[in-house]
């Protein structure tokens, strides 16, 4: 059967979409490029903010136009209703059935919804390519009252150490130089099978070359804090970037509280003193969520306040949207107009922090891992120790480590020259 395929959304999205379509080409199905050519589209979906889930709805209607479809993903799990008001014919197949995806495809079941998926799914089949998205676990610790992810992931399921580490290493042997270790939380991985994240990432270094490098994913603070300690010595490793993406959402105590966060401003920034002192300029990544109910100016001058002091490498911003099944939804709402306002404010703290920490860079040289190559642009993107960014001009082969030389920032990445050798 043909089948057409769209991904949307994080990380953990797209790994699980990959091995998904893996097990329908084992059963002999054809990938096509577009869903005129196919007998099936298949929607690996985000609900995650409201605009996002727009534009999956609006996706969905113009894929039913062209023959039948397969919605997966989040929005099928969090809000199956919701799909079927749009498109009653659609087969859906929420997260935890997607290693049941080929039935739906092959029009053996329509309604995917439950289920529970082998701790060993990830074992087998890994994709071909450069870099590979690996999701240790799904659903998390967390009842945080703004995300509608827990109601489309409610329950942490991590994957086998073993099964992972194999899955890996099959990888690498079909090309993989970059490795994803992701998750909702990365850090809660292992908590219902007995072990944890820093075990599961010592032993897969042990079975994994030199040249081939690893990247952290997202991690709620709280089970951080649990794990920091024996964390931070694994990643000493030279083949782990130095990348902490530690959302802290608001620096209110308040606002947290509301959030359902599980630590204060001040445990968050003595775990990010903790990471600094440990590294030498690692990168610390957060996300920002202004707007929340209840956040008074107070709380949002706070905010400002703690993007000055930690500095953070890269800041992901945006303007909480009410999400259904959420507590957050029920809340009393800052009204539209003050939470543009302040994501204004906030985002000009961001540009201005962020072209400081990585002015630091300007003149230096640096050795640079080379993982992407923008062909809109024709450049590529090479990474420093941290994950920091750094835009070529040239040709390079990818997983190649080169000398730069940084001579331009932005508050989002730094600009370089490649160098024969460090000066």
């Amino acid at each position: 059967m043909k089948v057409y395929y769209e991904t949307y959304g994080c990380a953990v999205m797209l790994g699980e979409s990959l091995r998904a379509l893996e097990d329908l080409k084992e059963r002999g199905h054809v990938l096509v490029r577009s869903p005129e050519e196919a007998e099936v589209s298949v929607i690996f979906t985000c609900t995650v903010r409201s605009e996002t889930e727009q534009r999956m709805l609006s996706r969905i209607g113009e894929l039913k136009k062209m023959g039948r479809v397969v919605v997966a993903g989040c929005l099928a799990s969090a809000q199956p209703g919701l799909v079927k008001l749009l498109h009653p014919e659609a087969s859906l197949v929420s997260n935890s059935a997607l290693h049941e995806l080929y039935k739906a495809v092959e029009g053996k079941a329509k309604y995917l919804l439950k289920g529970e998926r082998p701790r060993d799914w990830f074992s087998d089949r890994p994709p071909a390519g450069f870099a590979v998205a690996v999701p240790i676990a799904d659903g998390c610790l967390n009842s945080c009252t703004f995300c509608i992810t827990k109601a489309a992931r409610p329950k942490l399921r991590s994957q086998r150490p073993e099964a992972l580490i194999e899955y890996v290493v099959k990888a690498v042997r079909r090309g993989a130089k970059e490795v994803w270790l992701t998750a909702p939380d990365v850090a809660a991985y292992g908590r219902d099978i007995g072990t944890d994240v820093a075990d599961l990432l010592e032993k897969l270094l042990n079975r994994l070359p030199d040249d081939v490098m690893i990247r952290v994913g997202m991690m709620s603070p709280d089970t951080f804090a649990d794990v920091a300690d024996k964390m931070i010595d694994v990643m000493r490793d030279e083949r782990v970037f130095k990348f902490f993406h530690l959302p802290l959402q608001s620096a209110s105590d308040g606002v947290l509280r509301r959030m359902g966060r599980r630590y204060t401003y001040s445990e968050y920034a003595e775990l990010v003193r903790k990471v600094r002192k440990a590294f030498s300029d690692p990168t610390v990544a957060t996300d920002i969520l202004v707007g929340f109910p209840g956040e008074t100016e107070e709380d949002f001058e706070a905010t400002l306040k703690a993007l000055e002091e930690l500095a953070f490498e890269r800041v992901h911003l945006a303007a909480y949207t009410p999400r259904p099944l959420t507590l957050g939804a029920r809340m009393k709402q800052v009204r539209e107009d003050v939470k543009s306002e302040r994501v204004k404010r906030a985002m000009r703290v961001v540009e201005r922090v962020g072209l400081e920490v990585h002015k630091r860079y300007l003149g230096g040289t640096f050795k640079a891992f080379v993982d992407e190559l923008d062909r809109k642009h024709g450049t590529y993107v090479a990474r420093l120790h941290n994950y920091v960014p750094v835009v070529l001009k040239g040709k390079f082969e990818l997983g190649s480590w080169e000398w730069v030389k940084v001579e331009g920032a932005t508050f989002y990445d730094l600009r370089g020259r490649p160098l024969r050798s460090p000066l």
